[in-house]
């Protein structure tokens, strides 16, 4: 990576797939990715939430999405402690406007009570303490 002079990545590890349950976590595949991203020089940015909620969780809409997703923040931040940069949920108004605004996206609402909702609730996500 160095001869392309990448320095910096911005990856989001597949949250939809790690978060199995409350408190419960597969983390392989993620461990494999970060290795070999620091073992190239690079420096992630980490994306903890990119595209969606696990099945289980259900949707933007769920009231409980906050505190299971900072329950996961938390778990991630323990494991990777060298992991400084984060984006903790990408660009939360756009995910709020195409998954319960529009429809296209996640739980494929369109209105602006789900907007407003989505948008409340991931808001709140990424404001919660993790206690670390």
């Amino acid at each position: 990576m160095e001869l392309l002079g990448i320095t910096h990545l911005r990856y989001g590890p597949p949250y939809y797939k790690t978060h199995l349950g409350p408190d419960k976590y597969d983390w392989e595949f993620t461990d494999i990715t970060f290795k070999r991203i620091c073992e190239h020089g690079i420096i992630p940015i980490v994306d903890l939430c990119h595209f969606g909620v696990p099945d289980w969780v259900g949707n933007f809409q769920n009231p409980d999405f906050p505190e299971l997703f900072a329950s996961y923040a938390k778990a991630f931040a323990e494991r990777f402690p060298y992991l400084l940069y984060f984006t903790p949920i990408n660009e939360i108004f756009i995910t709020a406007t195409f998954s319960a605004l529009y429809g296209w996206w996640n739980e494929r609402l369109s209105g602006e009570k789900s907007f407003v909702t989505a948008l409340k609730h991931c808001c709140k996500a990424i404001t919660l303490p993790t206690n670390i």
